[in-house]
């Protein structure tokens, strides 16, 4: 019978023997993390049954890193880049420079006062620049690398830029990786503008919590570029040089995460990299506005009117150093479903209707440096909801969690990480976006760890002494 690749053969074999193949396994997970010189972080994970190499490139690309007005910038950047470079797929670099300077200045007159000739105007630049490129050219020489099925994916406030390669080809393909990074056109920008847009209304008109959340955050965290996302629907189109800012800022070495996992030599892959990515000519970028939590000297509470349904929010601010795991099963025992801690009191109270959930860190930033936000929304009524989830909340933190119920979270949660990253790229893309996010946390396998009961409550008890900001919504 045939296997693949991936797959491993577990016969009958003793339990000295079977320890000794788990351990040799979990010492071939194990990571190696650098830095190359330029700043690019690299984290090499060795699996000798994989023939190919997944590898995948993490960059950030949530509302805090594009232009005021116009969220979403730097993902559609990520999008675009996926037709190739200047030095890959430009016909005649110059020209096409010039074509997509008079294509940018037909789309930015205004549509309502556009005119017929600004109409052809439009049509002859689309057509100008299309015929100075060749979108297939960087798709046909990471082939030839060989490298195949490059795609960008979406993790919410991470995007990724995967490909598998071989052992052989990693020096050819980090590259070719460098002059996507460093020679970018940008081509078909307002198609991937106008895609990514669609995409982000979509998710706006889905969820009905935006005005609540925008409320959080005006209270928590005022200036936030994701309230003014969440309360007001772009309307502007970029300029090319707003989404190059966009690129140079997300795409900065020292701010990207690339993963390997495969069969390879990990001291020959680290030199070809350290070879590969040595300096960039990318700008320096200013960090991006996040701005810190706001320290609250007592509870705030806000309502607002015009709900499709009756909830509350109540959040938190996270302490600093706040554990990954620790902090990701807190949430799921906390609030994660009926079954849940605040689930079974809002049964409890009568409110068979309430739907509860729980989101750390939100906003997404670097090392969980936000807010833990619970929103619990009733079609009966909203009245009194936020103080009965503010005494559960309170007498939730006051003891351990029961070990076994504990594990048996985290357990399920292992499980849904499996199911969510079942093959070898789905492992590399979501490995890349979490080291992106919590750069200080160890690398590991398994998401999460088993974590320890009385520090789950110690963590919460951390998190409740703080004063919660507390919006109401009535219809």
């Amino acid at each position: 019978m045939s296997r693949r690749p991936s797959e491993r053969a577990v016969g009958p074999v003793p339990w000295v023997a079977l320890l000794a193949s788990l351990t040799a396994f979990a010492s071939a997970q194990e990571a190696v993390d650098f830095r190359t010189p330029d700043g690019s972080r690299c984290v090499l994970v060795v699996d000798r049954a994989l023939l190919q190499v997944q590898w995948a490139v993490a960059t950030w690309a949530d509302p805090a890193d594009d232009p005021p007005g116009l969220a979403g910038l730097a993902f559609a950047t990520v999008v675009s880049s996926m037709h190739g470079t200047w030095r890959t797929g430009s016909l005649d670099a110059a020209r096409e420079q010039d074509a997509l300077a008079a294509l940018d200045r037909a789309l930015a007159r205004p549509a309502a006062t556009s005119t017929a000739a600004d109409q052809a105007a439009l049509r002859d630049a689309q057509r100008d620049a299309e015929a100075l490129a060749d979108l297939r050219m960087f798709p046909r020489v990471l082939a030839a690398a060989p490298a195949w099925r490059p795609e960008v994916r979406n993790h919410g406030a991470v995007a990724t830029f995967a490909l598998a390669t071989v052992p052989e080809a990693i020096a050819e393909v980090a590259r070719l990786l460098v002059e996507r990074r460093e020679q970018q056109p940008l081509r078909r920008l307002p198609e991937a503008w106008r895609d990514h847009e669609a995409c982000l209304a979509a998710t706006r008109t889905n969820d009905s919590s935006g005005a609540v959340r925008a409320e959080v955050l005006e209270l928590t965290m005022p200036g936030h570029p994701l309230a003014t996302w969440l309360g007001t629907p772009t309307v502007a189109s970029p300029r090319r040089d707003q989404a190059l800012a966009a690129w140079a800022a997300t795409q900065r070495p020292e701010r990207t995460v690339h993963v390997l996992l495969g069969n390879f030599d990990a001291a020959a892959v680290r030199d070809a990299l350290a070879a590969a990515f040595t300096t960039t000519a990318l700008p320096p970028a200013p960090p991006p506005s996040r701005p810190p939590v706001r320290p609250l000297a007592n509870a705030r509470r806000s309502t607002i009117a015009g709900a499709a349904t009756p909830a509350a929010a109540l959040a938190w601010a996270l302490p600093a150093g706040v554990d990954r795991d620790q902090l990701a099963v807190a949430v799921r025992w906390l609030a994660g479903g009926p079954d849940s801690v605040l689930g079974q009191e809002l049964q409890r109270a009568g409110r068979a209707a309430a739907v509860v959930r729980c989101t750390a860190p939100w906003p997404p930033s670097p090392d969980g440096q936000g807010l833990l936000l619970i929103e619990c929304n009733d079609r009966t009524g909203s009245v009194g909801l936020a103080d009965l989830l503010l005494r559960a909340c309170g007498q939730a933190a006051g003891k351990p969690p029961d070990e076994q119920v504990l594990r048996a979270v985290t357990t399920t949660m292992q499980h849904e990480a499996r199911a969510r990253a079942p093959d070898d790229r789905d492992k590399a893309c979501e490995l890349a976006a979490r080291i992106l996010q919590w750069p200080t946390a160890p690398i590991a396998t398994d998401d999460p760890g088993n974590v320890d009961a009385r520090a789950v409550q110690t963590l919460l008890q951390r998190v409740f002494a703080g004063h919660p900001a507390v919006v109401e919504a009535t219809p």
